[in-house]
């Protein structure tokens, strides 16, 4: 139990996710849960189900309520009815997220339980009862290129911005968009698994071997994929690496080399290969706001890290160099091959960011906002 909280009487976290439970990777949404779960009682929801009409439905794949524990963490399966991700049946599916949520946290949720939103399509619930409701902010989602339903997301993401009590951001511009709307909010970038990407050694002889630069991740319409084949077409004597779904469709270009997407476990091993790893990510709202998990991934992994301007990457020279346009890009990776720190250096930075970390802010800031809460009401 985290000693502060029980001391404000909180005795449960309950974390609405947007990362399922299944399959590999583990995104941010489960790596923090699985932190804080140590620290005291977590219930993460993942995402629900879409209930199909009983008419088409099979009795035996017909989803269903579902509490459960997946590797240690207590986690909750919800059902909501179809269309409940668009605006004109939203509320239809609060609603019954809602109840099914007032059925498993019983009549004490108003006095010891914290409500942490990080899935903002799935609203307020002001009707759940909760002592606080946290926004865990992880997107400007207002500007999702990968989804039809933008304008609907937008709103969901306003919503939370105004209603919940603390917005808890993972880079300073989703912070600084819920302090214009008047509401608490703090800056607690990304973590990382310090232990599962730093445990690699590879002996590998680099005398006479080509820099090694690497891209980690899906080609999504977030990434630059001109810049990828600019990098290889600007420097033929670098072998440029891209793994991850998509990148079958890659031009054909000799020193560009596609592998396809890799399997979490070997994901350490892939990055400790790297001379240097790149976040190539295009240069839109959504982007500037992000904050990639991979930043802190290949440093624990000992690679230092050239990514495209990224507000928030700005500050963790020289282990991250950032660049705002083709020419300096290859100019920043040119200058990665040979940093001024050494790999135990990037993995000694990396592992002063780890999720352990990044629990004891967020426990903490939770805990002030309490006390700020209870002194407000206190002085009314």
């Amino acid at each position: 139990m985290d000693i502060t909280l029980a001391s404000l009487g909180i005795r449960r976290l309950v974390l609405l996710s947007r990362s399922t439970v299944d399959g590999q990777p583990r995104l941010g949404d489960w790596q923090l849960a699985n932190v804080l779960s140590r620290r005291l009682p977590l219930l993460y929801v993942a995402p629900p189900v879409v209930a199909r009409p009983l008419a088409t439905a099979r009795a035996r794949t017909r989803p269903r309520v579902d509490l459960r524990d997946v590797d240690g963490l207590q986690t909750l399966q919800t059902v909501v009815p179809p269309g409940s991700d668009r605006r004109d049946a939203a509320q239809l599916g609060d609603a019954a997220l809602s109840w099914q949520l007032r059925r498993q946290l019983g009549p004490r949720a108003a006095q010891d339980t914290v409500l942490v939103i990080s899935d903002p399509r799935r609203g307020p619930l002001s009707s759940v009862a909760r002592r606080l409701a946290v926004y865990w902010r992880r997107d400007r989602f207002g500007a999702h290129g990968g989804t039809r339903h933008v304008r609907h997301l937008a709103a969901r993401d306003d919503a939370l911005l105004r209603r919940c009590d603390l917005v808890i951001g993972i880079s300073p511009e989703l912070v600084e968009e819920a302090r214009e709307v008047g509401t608490r909010a703090t800056w607690i970038p990304n973590g990382v698994d310090f232990a599962h990407f730093a445990g690699v050694e590879l002996d590998v002889d680099v005398t006479g071997r080509r820099p090694q630069i690497g891209f980690v991740g899906g080609l999504s319409w977030r990434v630059d994929v001109e810049l990828l084949c600019e990098l290889a077409h600007r420097r033929p004597d670098w072998d440029v690496h891209v793994h991850g779904p998509g990148a079958a469709e890659l031009p054909d270009i000799d020193n560009l080399h596609v592998h396809g997407e890799v399997d979490y476990r070997e994901l350490p091993r892939v990055m400790a290969g790297l001379d240097v790893g790149v976040i190539p990510y295009v240069d839109n709202a959504f982007n500037r706001a992000s904050f990639p998990l991979k930043t802190f991934e290949y440093l624990a992994a000992g690679v230092p890290v050239v990514s495209t301007d990224i507000p928030a990457l700005a500050g963790y020279a020289p282990y991250v160099r950032c660049a705002a346009d083709v020419g300096s890009f290859v100019a920043a990776v040119d200058a990665a091959l040979t940093p001024p720190f050494t790999r135990e250096d990037a993995r000694a930075f990396a592992a002063d960011q780890t999720w352990d970390r990044r629990a004891d802010a967020f426990l903490a800031t939770v805990a002030d906002t309490l006390r700020q809460t209870a002194a407000s009401t206190a002085g009314r």
